[in-house]
């Protein structure tokens, strides 16, 4: 051109991949978590309340193990749908998630999903049905077992669980939660003479 000052200028701008993520943008996520006995039954963990260490947690084919404080964590995810399980066969018997599980994850870019596993005590009410012949109120060596009898077990007035007994009139009632129950004989399996 005739006017000299003009001035151009040519960019050239360079772009490539790279596998290594930007710090300040997120395009993982992460999963954690904690294992212990809720004994207040509030789903969360109190001050007071049991952690339990070494206890293997699996998300889909990825296994960790819950550290000294009952935590744990997994590496970064990518965004997904996971699927997380206890394995109970570690742990004391007696006891049971109180969440159900497996239980499944959706992960987005970014996302810090904490899952708290809590697990409850669970006992077992066992007892003989029997001919008090005597009246003595316990069972003594002469006195026979009744079968089959219909044992009920009652939770607020709903029957909850059942169980049988056998020949020498014992029956067990097994994974029952912590709680106030009413053990009751089904009245239409006792023999007429009862």
């Amino acid at each position: 051109t005739e006017d000299m000052e003009r001035e151009y200028r040519i960019g050239l701008v360079w772009r490539w991949n790279f596998d290594t993520p930007v710090p300040w943008i997120k395009i993982k996520g992460i999963i954690r978590g904690q294992v212990f006995l809720d004994k207040d039954g509030n789903g969360s963990r109190g001050e007071n309340e049991k952690v339990y260490p070494k206890t293997r947690i699996t998300l889909d084919r990825t296994t960790v193990y819950t550290d000294k404080k009952g935590v744990f964590e997994f590496p970064v995810l990518d965004p997904g749908e996971y699927r997380l399980d206890v394995d109970m066969s570690q742990l004391p018997s007696g006891l049971v998630p109180s969440i159900s599980l497996p239980r499944n994850i959706s992960l987005r870019k970014g996302d810090e999903v904490f899952v708290d596993i809590p697990l409850e005590q669970i006992g077992t009410i066992q007892g003989t049905v029997f001919d008090d012949r005597n009246k003595n109120k316990q069972r003594d060596e002469s006195e026979d077992g009744l079968s089959p009898i219909r044992v009920i077990l009652l939770k607020n007035g709903k029957e909850v669980q059942e169980s049988f007994t056998d020949q020498q009139g014992r029956y067990i009632i097994t994974d029952i939660k912590p709680g106030d129950y009413i053990v009751k004989i089904d009245k239409e399996y006792l023999p007429s003479r009862y």
